[in-house]
């Protein structure tokens, strides 16, 4: 239940009461402010010059009267109870404001509770136990949904909620406020449960009665193939390569193609930079085997160089300053923020530009989920709420899918809460907790993090109890984004981290792609599962033992996920496989999936009627490039870097070599001290063979000798700027380790190699190193393979360059009982059989050796 005992000054010191099963929780009025003035009777607030309230059939009005700059102000707030849930509406009725949007509510926030939180609730989400003091600002990385939670220590919980999206949610445990904070007119929902937050989340959810777009039935289950950059003729084929694995219930997000660069000159984006024919072949390979085709726009940031630019389609700040907006370094241009009234006869024009010579199936438009809807003024000095932002931003993918037709599904950066029912969909840059004060890891991105005062956290599908099935999330969005600075390899895309919060949520697979192996592994793992749970109903979420890291989901019809996001193996119960640190099970109908230990190993394994996936983990080198450091030595400040270059498989010529000497005391970007260039035949990348470079480059005079630099090294298009994978061990931006620079006051250099540390430690014990031979079953191996089983022709099929390894197969387990094996013979991606595979079979187990890199093994049984 709740209650409302209002005070002489209102809602300003009321008493807001729930209580439930003998525990209760009182907040002590709430904070208003009218334009920047708090409403009381404070030096210079906005006088209240009196209050009244009327209560009765369970609704109730407190009427305020505010003295605002010689104005009588009405204020009221409308109460009731509605769907298990106290909602409190704020308007200033009849009210007539003035050009710049004045008065308005410029704060309204819950005042301080009886009792101190043990765990807060935000975004998409993360948990913060026994939290500090915190002030979490809006946005679609930070808090991305209108919801937050709390649970108190005498175990009630509550989510607060705001109708218009909020600007902040202040934690101060000392004070024990715990306050959504919102402006203007808004209507505030106070859900109380004793189940925990996450039933008060459900609870708000039929409260909040989100309503998918058009496009997002189209696009559930499917998985995000992401790509930045690259050669559109070799994306045409890797998308063929994609498709021949299974690859096809898919949609492709194709970033940087557009006419001038990425993010330049906009809204100028036909047609594509490069060849246009490459361009069309690419987004036809995607049509025809099904995948949505899904290029890269923006409507956020209008540059001054482009065609029709003029301040009148610019918003302005507060001041009558044209608001600035993304700066692209590399160009040194600065971009100015769109009025989001203004932008639509361009994207009318560019969409009908793209449909004509291309026809996208689908369309991924950024930063509009990523920043909250803003208010803003026009060049004139018109006020417009955030509300006319959201409107706009809204309806800009309503046209999309009316223009490109089909309801083709609408992506956007990150995903904000804001424009459900029209957004269809996000690549969910779902930011982890560290401790305040945490080092930050290298990389740009290194950044993409909670920091806050906490005693522990954990990634929790927050967001997913609100939105499921009306809004989809893609995984944990960009990879090295949700790794934040960590090794890649650890928290990445296709790691068990990433993995395990991906259906934790009952979300999108997402990978970077089109075609590599940890995209043929993370689709042929999640997506069978993933397309189940995308269609039901998720209904509870539980913290097993009360253990933020071990987390239970239940979705409809009987469908669960366990995953173990803690340091420590756990078996959830004594037939459970044993969960590693982001081991997981999740079942749905007849589709399963997991990540455990078995053997002492960690593996992973997915079901489907016919199908059946195993993954023994062994060590796998797919890159094309490995590279080693020869020699180094200085003359003076010069410093000469002798490099190896060993192709193993044909690479594109279009990638050039760089190495950094990276001063890692630096925070932020990639903590380049200074450079070294090298000459180098980029056309014997296209060559298998080891090939040699020198890189030279001059160590600047207003670095203080002695120093130590660490040696990065790698590929990069100068095109598009993306980096080639190289062999050896990444540091999580594309850059591959190449050991230590000590150089003496002297300017004598030493060179060590890259020691080895927890991270890649760790990545080593993921791995089965010794290729041990696994039980999965009805298989055994200590390779990687998805396997169909129906018929008498059965298909194995390796993930991509995969090493020779075992196979054993149970005929009687796999459905096949008595049959007998007539045949094993290696097929090519063309569907030509080659070499016949020696097998033996005794009884009902067959076994035999696949060799290396090949594409399909086809198992004949006898009639």
């Amino acid at each position: 239940g709740a209650t409302i005992v209002p005070g002489p000054r209102g809602l300003s010191d009321a008493f807001i009461a729930f209580a439930s099963q003998h525990r209760t929780l009182i907040f002590d009025g709430f904070d208003v402010e009218v334009s920047g003035q708090k409403v009381g009777a404070q030096i210079r607030a906005a006088a209240l010059q009196s209050v009244s309230s009327h209560f009765a059939k369970g609704r109730g009005t407190i009427a305020h009267k505010v003295l605002w700059q010689g104005r009588l102000l009405d204020m009221r707030a409308n109460i009731w109870a509605e769907a298990g849930a106290l909602r409190i509406a704020f308007a200033m009725p009849g009210l007539k404001r003035d050009l710049r949007g004045n008065p308005r509510f410029s704060r309204l926030a819950i005042g301080p509770a009886s009792q101190t939180a043990r765990r807060v609730y935000a975004g998409f989400g993360n948990v913060l136990e026994k939290p500090g003091d915190w002030t979490l600002g809006a946005g679609g990385f930070t808090l991305s949904t209108r919801h937050v939670g709390i649970d108190f220590q005498n175990g009630l919980s509550l989510v607060q909620a705001s109708e218009i999206f909020p600007d902040a949610f202040e934690v101060k445990s000392a004070a024990k406020r715990y306050t959504l904070v919102a402006h203007h007119d808004t209507t505030f929902s106070f859900v109380p449960s004793s189940s925990g937050a996450f039933a008060a989340a459900r609870t708000y959810r039929s409260l909040a009665k989100f309503k998918p777009a058009a496009g997002v039935a189209p696009l559930l289950g499917r998985m995000g193939l992401d790509q930045w950059g690259g050669d559109y003729r070799q994306a045409a084929q890797d998308l063929e390569h994609a498709a021949r694995y299974g690859l096809t219930d898919a949609v492709f997000v194709k970033h940087v193609w557009q006419r001038w660069g990425y993010d330049y000159r906009l809204p100028e984006i036909y047609p594509p930079a490069g060849d246009f024919a490459d361009f069309k072949a690419m987004a036809d390979t995607a049509h025809l085997h099904g995948m949505l085709f899904c290029p890269h726009d923006n409507y956020i940031d209008f540059y001054p160089d482009a065609k029709g630019f003029s301040y009148d389609h610019i918003l302005f700040n507060e001041d009558g300053t044209p608001q600035k907006a993304w700066f692209n370094e590399g160009r040194q241009a600065l971009s100015y923020r769109w009025l989001p009234t203004a932008f639509g006869p361009w994207l009318d024009q560019n969409l009908n530009a793209v449909k004509s010579g291309f026809a996208p199936t689908s369309y991924f438009v950024d930063v509009f989920a990523a920043i909250p809807p803003i208010d803003f003024y026009d060049r004139a000095g018109r006020f417009y709420p955030k509300t006319v932002t959201q409107q706009k931003w809204g309806e800009a993918f309503d046209r999309i899918r009316e223009i490109l037709g089909n309801n083709a599904p609408t992506i956007s950066e990150a995903g904000h809460d804001a424009l459900i029912g029209h957004l269809d969909g996000a690549q969910s840059d779902h930011s982890g907790w560290v401790p305040k004060g945490a080092p930050r890891g290298t990389g740009n991105d290194s950044g993409f993090r909670w920091e806050a005062e906490a005693a522990d956290g954990e990634r929790v599908p927050w967001h997913d109890m609100a939105s499921h099935k009306t809004f989809v999330l893609f995984a944990g969005g960009l990879g090295n984004r949700y790794a934040g600075g960590q090794s890649p390899a650890l928290h990445g895309y296709g790691s068990d981290d990433y993995l395990s919060l991906t259906v934790l949520g009952g979300r999108n697979p997402m990978s970077d792609g089109p075609f590599n192996r940890r995209a043929v592994m993370t689709y042929w793992l999640l997506h069978d599962v993933s397309a189940e749970l995308a269609k039901r109903e998720m209904l509870a979420h539980t913290f097993v033992n009360d253990d933020i890291h071990r987390q239970q989901v239940e979705f409809a019809n009987g469908a669960r996920v366990t995953v173990n996001r803690g340091r420590k193996d756990w078996a959830p119960h004594p037939k459970a496989p044993l969960l590693p640190r982001y081991g997981f099970t999740a079942q749905a109908g007849k589709a399963s999936a997991r990540v455990m230990r078995t053997q002492g190993v960690i593996a992973a394994m997915s079901e489907a009627p016919g199908v059946l996936f195993a993954d023994a983990r062994p060590p796998v080198d797919e890159s094309g490039v490995r590279a080693r450091i020869l020699n180094v030595e200085a003359d003076g400040r010069r410093v000469r870097v002798r490099v190896a270059w060993e192709v193993l498989q044909s690479t594109s010529g279009a990638y050039r070599p760089f190495l950094h000497f990276v001063d890692e005391q630096k925070s932020g970007g990639e903590g380049i001290a200074f450079q070294a260039g090298a000459v180098f035949n980029s056309e014997q990348l296209t060559r298998p063979g080891t090939y040699e470079s020198t890189f030279e480059g001059n160590i600047p005079e207003n670095l203080q000798l002695p120093a130590t630099f660490a040696i990065r090294l790698g590929m990069y298009n100068p095109a598009g700027g993306e980096r080639l994978p190289l062999g050896g061990t990444d540091d999580g931006t594309g850059r591959m380790r190449g050991g230590h620079l000590q150089i003496a006051a002297n300017g004598n250099v030493t060179h060590s190699a890259e020691p080895i540390d927890a991270a890649r430690a760790e990545e080593q014990a993921r791995l089965n190193t010794n290729r041990k031979v696994l039980e999965f079953g009805k298989v055994r191996t200590n390779g990687a393979f998805r396997l169909k089983h129906s018929g008498v022709r059965w298909e194995l099929m390796p993930l991509p360059f995969s090493d020779a390894f075992s196979v054993e197969l149970s005929l009687a387990r796999l459905g096949a009982a008595a049959k007998r094996v007539s045949k094993v013979q290696v097929f090519d991606e063309r569907g030509q059989g080659s070499q016949e595979i020696t097998f033996g079979q005794s009884g009902q187990i067959v076994k035999f050796e696949v060799p290396r890199n090949v594409f399909k093994v086809q198992i004949q049984l006898a009639p």
